[in-house]
């Protein structure tokens, strides 16, 4: 009794750490197209992550200077519904996109994408 209730907690664990790594069917170098349109990725995942932070603060303020400046530096990009991208690496709710065509890679929401 006491094995098969570790099983089981260990199945579910399992099960929802996978989801949770993979909540999208992409893997490394799979096509995608960007489904979401303005969706926003930066190059940094720290600073991905920073703006990211404003977005679920509801500070919009600070959402935007970060942004524009992100955009400005280059560090950001603004992803449009329909482009073409690879999928080249991936995180728990996040995605590292590169266009079809480009070399510049950029971290951004995993429902940015679609297979």
């Amino acid at each position: 009794m006491i094995y098969a209730n570790i099983v089981s907690k260990t199945l579910i664990c399992l099960l929802v750490f996978n989801t949770l790594l993979g909540a999208t069917n992409a893997n490394a170098f799979d096509k995608l197209t960007v489904q979401q349109e303005n969706h926003f990725g930066c190059s940094s995942k720290d600073y991905f992550k920073q703006v990211r932070t404003y977005i679920w603060q509801k500070d919009n303020v600070a959402f935007e200077n970060a942004l524009v400046l992100g955009v400005a530096t280059g560090e950001c990009t603004i992803f449009k519904r329909g482009e073409t991208v690879y999928a080249v690496g991936h995180g728990m709710g996040i995605i590292k996109l590169r266009r079809e065509g480009e070399m510049s890679e950029y971290w951004t929401f995993i429902e940015t994408v679609e297979p």
